[in-house]
């Protein structure tokens, strides 16, 4: 970048100063982050809220991703393969469940927003991001207990 063009750059950026182009462009960004913040504390309060219903599903587990990103689940919703969620035959539409990765015990919170897995001696299709916090990313399919849950 030569010196002509930092320079005019900077006359640009003045300018816009200004007309406080960049002063309400600073306020929005801050307000998108408050945004995302309550929202985020929000998610967070309701998941607190989940207590156990006494139903155990125990079985292996699969993940699914790529090629699905995008697409539509069984039910409607566009799936996205870094949401914490799965498919699963035994469970309706948007139950939320805790699954713990037999494993190694690591847990996570996912919800059924697709029906499967296509294979029957699976319980689950985890979704790539649940399957990455569960650490069964890597090996492909994992050993699961899951619990139903429900909001208090």
């Amino acid at each position: 970048m030569d010196i002509s063009t930092t320079v005019a750059k900077a006359v640009v950026a003045l300018m816009l100063l200004n007309n406080g182009a960049l002063i309400g462009a600073a306020k929005n960004s801050q307000k998108t982050t408050e945004i995302r913040d309550a929202a985020k504390a929000k998610t967070s309060a309701s998941e607190k809220r989940l207590v156990p219903t006494g139903k155990v599903l125990r079985g292996t587990a699969s993940w699914y991703g790529g090629r699905f990103h995008g697409r539509r689940t069984a039910y409607g919703e566009r799936f996205n393969r870094h949401a914490m969620t799965l498919a699963c035959r035994r469970l309706p539409y948007n139950t939320r469940v805790r699954i713990t990765n037999l494993r190694n015990g690591k847990t996570a919170i996912g919800r059924v927003n697709d029906y499967g897995p296509r294979s029957r001696h699976r319980i689950a299709d985890l979704s790539e991001g649940l399957a990455k916090v569960l650490g069964a990313k890597s090996s492909g399919i994992a050993p699961v207990k899951m619990e139903v849950l429900r909001q208090e």
